[in-house]
């Protein structure tokens, strides 16, 4: 919701395709990703990483797609916790029956992986700075927290 005022705000977002994007709220999001280190390469890689994902996300009856992202990132494993990450994301927006909005951002981040008897948390720190208004970016601070828990099979 707020970054739907912060468009609004900036004047991104048309009248007439307002009451679509707020209407219809609610949907299901599409997520896949690949990591790993750099060993294959060479030994002396292996605590260089790569991030690669990719997301799609659709309005709540699965006609329209709203939105996409795409990240790639370069990591350096401080730990077998602890990576530094640098990357960039292309975040296209359909938010008008024909308007488009291509949001770039590029980001440092920090994960953290804390493994528990219960499961795993996973915390992750990005700062991104996006270039949605030309030249003058703005920033903001993601964060993600996610516990994985092993079903037994």
């Amino acid at each position: 919701m707020l970054q739907t005022l912060a468009l609004l705000l900036m004047g991104l977002i048309p009248g007439f395709a307002m009451a679509e994007f707020t209407n219809n709220w609610w949907g299901s999001w599409a997520q896949v990703v690949a990591e790993g280190d750099l060993g294959f390469l060479d030994s002396n890689l292996k605590p260089f990483r790569l991030w690669l994902e990719g997301q799609s996300r659709w309005n709540q009856d699965w006609r329209n797609w709203y939105q996409g992202v795409a990240r790639i990132a370069l990591g350096y494993s401080l730990s077998d916790r602890a990576t530094f990450w640098m990357g960039y994301s292309y975040v296209p927006t359909k938010i008008g029956p024909k308007t488009y909005l291509g949001q770039q951002d590029v980001w440092p981040a920090f994960r953290y992986v804390l493994p528990t008897e219960i499961g795993a948390f996973t915390f992750r720190t990005m700062l991104e700075a996006n270039f949605i208004r030309g030249d003058n970016p703005r920033f903001h601070i993601r964060q993600m927290i996610r516990f994985m828990h092993s079903l037994a099979a």
